[in-house]
């Protein structure tokens, strides 16, 4: 029977030379999801950012903070719920998403 082994190192091997491609898609997302972006302040486009982690996975995220320090990117990418100060239901923020189609339209750059 025909064996192959995969060496410890083999998802390494072939990430390595991906890296500079990757590294580009990730900046690439990162101006489409820039131009997607709702502005209000420009607090919001200006946190967002992407990091090729050595696997090889491409980490997206804003981290854009409001006053009391809440980081707001996932409430505008998904909506959200806005309650009283008594803490019922007062009425909901529609999503208003713009990372993820960036990944869309960037998924062809692969």
């Amino acid at each position: 029977m025909t064996e192959i082994r995969m060496l410890p190192d083999w998802q390494r091997e072939i990430v390595i030379p991906l890296m500079p491609r990757l590294a580009k898609l990730a900046a690439e997302i990162v101006v489409v999801a820039r131009e997607l972006c709702p502005e209000d302040t420009g607090a919001l486009k200006d946190s967002i950012g992407a990091l090729v982690e050595n696997d090889g996975t491409i980490v997206l995220g804003a981290d854009a903070k409001n006053a009391q320090g809440h980081q707001y990117g996932a409430d505008v990418e998904y909506g959200h719920d806005i309650y009283n100060q008594y803490g019922g239901p007062y009425g909901h923020v529609k999503e208003q998403p713009f990372l993820r189609p960036a990944i869309y339209r960037s998924y062809g750059e692969i």
